[in-house]
């Protein structure tokens, strides 16, 4: 599973040396859930990025509350870091 705990350091996974990853699938939103990302490069056609991040919120069926939320953030450790504590603030909120 990709999850927090996918990557275990600079440039390496959680991956075995003797498994292959053979596709990431990444669903479509459903309603009222948006996904928002983020990179920011020293120069355009440098690819490696300063810093980054991945948002994603799911306002729920009613589109008034704030059902689930995941903020990640990169390049401010040696691996992609959640903001726990703010998500668990944001949970439930309007």
């Amino acid at each position: 599973t990709m999850d927090e705990n996918f990557f275990t350091g600079y440039r390496q996974t959680s991956i075995h040396k003797t498994e292959t990853l053979l596709n990431v699938t990444v669903p479509y939103t459903s309603r009222n859930e948006y996904f928002f990302g983020y990179k920011q490069a020293n120069r355009k056609e440098d690819d490696i990025t300063i810093v980054n991040a991945g948002m994603r919120v799911d306002l729920g069926d009613g589109g008034t509350h704030v059902q689930s939320i995941t903020l990640a953030f990169g390049g401010m450790s040696f691996k992609t870091v959640l903001a726990t504590k703010t998500m668990i603030a944001l949970t439930g909120r309007r």
